[in-house]
């Protein structure tokens, strides 16, 4: 008799523990699901890049290149006075 109760406390037991995460699988999806719809609602909007970059390359010691990356913004005058040259 008393293995027959202890099955049944252990059939029970799963049986919790089984709705148990049935009903937390259904709330997770259904945050999931309110959660997609309020983000689907949400538009960025960029302005067009337009990416303005000047590359220096000078020829150095053995015939390597040196590569110099600068912002134009930062050698705005020494761009237009080549632009004039030209």
């Amino acid at each position: 008799m008393a293995n027959i109760e202890r099955m049944n406390n252990k059939l029970d037991l799963f049986f919790i523990i089984l709705f148990m995460v049935t009903v937390s699988v259904i709330i997770g999806l259904h945050i999931v699901n309110v959660v997609d719809r309020k983000l689907s609602n949400i538009a960025i909007n960029l302005p067009p890049i337009r990416p303005n970059v000047v590359i220096n390359l000078q020829k150095g010691e053995g015939g390597a290149y040196n590569m110099c990356i600068q912002d134009p913004a930062s050698i705005k005058g020494s761009v237009d006075s080549q632009k004039k040259n030209n």
